[in-house]
């Protein structure tokens, strides 16, 4: 019987030394970042890294497919550029054209005060590497928006959806639901945080 009631003592105490640890929660930290994008306030930035950085999957294995949507836009907010192109390279899971088109931008914008043609040649290989896609794949409409959304690290929303009316002039493949709800939406919604404020 003191066996028992030993065990259970023991059990409580670890789950209350577990609890005080406080190890964070993906969860918390997804829903600090939806704040932050209703709200725009960046106190719901600091929150959601303070609880990411406490959890043991990102302290142990970084970047992941099960964590990619929380960490990537976070660190963009937050600007960690050099914190995202670490977790990059280390990445060994990632799907490789996501991987390079990923790096390649947050290069440019860890580059661009410094020297913007340096930064600049970043964005002009992700467009060479996406067109070269489009030319293999012309159909597959993602790579489309890929394309698009690096154009406006050359120039200004105006511009590129100016360009998608002439692509729809003369690309039938696509319906015009594709070109309002796709590629326009995509423009029009793409943060201007994760422009870095340096191009728009």
């Amino acid at each position: 019987m003191k066996k028992i009631v030993c065990l259970v003592f023991f059990l409580i105490i670890s789950c209350k030394n577990r609890g005080l640890d406080n190890p964070g929660s993906l969860k918390m930290s997804y829903k600090y970042l939806t704040e932050y994008r209703s709200t725009k306030n960046k106190n719901f930035l600091e929150k959601s890294y303070k609880e990411l950085s406490k959890t043991a999957m990102y302290r142990e294995k970084g970047l992941t497919d099960e964590n990619y949507q929380l960490v990537v836009p976070l660190l963009m907010y937050l600007k960690k550029y050099e914190e995202l192109e670490t977790l990059l390279v280390k990445n060994t899971t990632m799907n490789p054209s996501k991987k390079e088109i990923t790096l390649n931008t947050i290069r440019y914008l860890k580059n661009y005060k410094k020297d913007k043609n340096v930064a600049k040649n970043y964005i002009d290989k992700n467009l060479k590497y996406i067109k070269n896609k489009i030319d293999q794949n012309p159909k597959d409409s993602l790579l489309y928006v890929d394309y698009f959304i690096m154009k406006l690290y050359k120039s200004d929303r105006i511009t590129a959806l100016k360009e998608v009316d002439s692509m729809k002039m003369i690309n039938k493949d696509f319906s015009g639901l594709f070109y309002k709800a796709m590629l326009k939406d995509a423009i029009e919604d793409y943060p201007d945080e994760y422009l870095g404020n340096v191009s728009n």
